[in-house]
């Protein structure tokens, strides 16, 4: 690298006298080099990825033929899965707000599941009450609901599966992936140990685990390939499906199958060959897993609300369950990015334009800050600002700066 441009710039800004732009050259250069060493990540492409599968919506009205092939098939792999079962399923349809009877789980159908858990194959997550919605507007049996209406409901749906399983049952998945901060109230309160949603739901600061999904069943390859290719020590996929996903199911209504049985056990079959992927339960998962706080998922909640603005090739996919660490990682890296645009724009602006014409520098600045506004506001009318759209406030945020700087100096002299 040719050192001689770097040392007759730093040369220049001891000659004009302003001590402060000799501190911002000195911060770029040190950002530079943080930016540069933060991208050299060391991708361990061997380490161990956890994969979980979470079936939802076995209840007494569904398909005990869909819920066998799915145990046969995790049982011929050797591998685990969770069932999201509704104790007392609706009569009627779930989207009915109407009064409806609701059907217990029965015995017979216990049974059959009581063996897969014997046997190792699957364990229970309590997955509602009815999963009947409550308004039409939004999907959800409990957001919205009174504490102590939950609370009835969660015990008593908790107590009924413990009664017809012979197991404990401490981890819950709500319907349609929705909850309020009752519902977690609730669940702490019921010595819940594990909530299984999405990353759109509220957090609280209590003693819960949060393992949400983070892809359906047809993207399994594409979340492995991400896995490896990412910075997560430990990396979780948490795959969320249900028997209408799968091509062999006739469901009137459903038209947005993606899978069929075969192929399942075509994806099972190649996670099992890989050395370095366990097809585990949620349970199996819990012990494994190195943080699954409310630390962790609010860190998420940050992360998937900036990634807009985070250049593509620094983000990590949230097919993955992101770690604390590897956030953190990419939000440093984001703002080194940022602050070094800044600083280049505003140190160029100076040195090139402002030795050319100060009328031509309040030119530029007048203008700049004009655009800058129109942008701003714009973007804020759109309330969607990308990474391109980031940049260029940042650069001309660091012209006007640098403008204000070659002013500030002129005045003076």
């Amino acid at each position: 690298m040719n050192l001689i441009i770097p040392f007759k710039v730093f040369k220049l800004i001891k000659e004009t006298g302003l001590k402060f732009l000799n501190y911002i050259y000195k911060l770029l250069i040190f950002i530079s080099l943080l930016f540069l060493y933060s991208g050299c990540d060391n991708v361990d492409k061997t380490k161990d990825i956890n994969v979980v599968f979470r079936f939802d919506d076995p209840s007494e009205l569904s398909s005990t033929e869909t819920e066998l092939k799915v145990i046969t098939a995790f049982r011929e792999h050797n591998a685990s899965l969770t069932f999201g079962i509704i104790p007392f399923k609706c009569a009627g349809s779930t989207r009915d707000t109407s009064p409806q009877d609701v059907v217990p789980l029965s015995k017979e159908k216990s049974a059959l599941l009581k063996k897969a858990i014997q046997e190792g194959t699957i364990d229970i997550a309590l997955h509602g009450y009815s999963h009947q919605i409550r308004d039409t507007k939004v999907w959800t049996e409990f957001s919205g609901l009174q504490y102590e209406h939950q609370l009835e409901k969660l015990s008593k749906g908790k107590k009924y599966l413990e009664q017809m399983m012979g197991t404990d049952i401490s981890i819950f998945i709500p319907p349609y992936n929705t909850y309020d901060l009752n519902t977690l109230k609730a669940l702490e309160a019921l010595n819940f140990s594990t909530i299984s949603a999405d990353i759109k739901g509220p957090v609280a600061n209590i003693k819960l685990n949060y393992m949400p999904m983070t892809i359906k069943l047809h993207q399994i390859d594409e979340a492995v390939a991400k896995a490896r290719a990412s910075v997560e020590k430990n990396p979780l996929i948490v795959v969320m499906f249900h028997e209408y996903d799968f091509l062999d199911v006739e469901i009137e209504g459903i038209t947005n199958r993606t899978i069929s049985f075969e192929e399942l056990n075509q994806h099972l079959k190649w996670l099992k060959s890989q050395n370095n992927i366990r097809i585990i339960s949620m349970t199996q998962a819990i012990k494994m897993a190195n943080d699954l706080s409310y630390k962790r998922i609010k860190m998420v909640k940050l992360y998937s609300f900036l990634q807009p603005i985070i250049p593509k090739f620094m983000r990590e996919s949230i097919s993955v369950y992101p770690e604390t660490s590897s956030v953190l990682t990419v939000l440093m890296k984001t703002t080194f990015l940022y602050l070094f645009v800044l600083i280049f724009s505003m140190v160029f602006f100076y040195y090139v334009v402002c030795f050319i014409s100060i009328n031509l520098v309040k030119l530029i600045s007048i203008g700049n800050m004009i655009l800058t506004l129109a942008f701003i506001l714009y973007a804020s009318y759109d309330l969607s600002i990308h990474f391109k759209g980031m940049i260029i406030i940042t650069l001309m945020i660091g012209v006007t700066l640098g403008s204000w700087f070659c002013l500030k100096k002129n005045k003076k002299t």
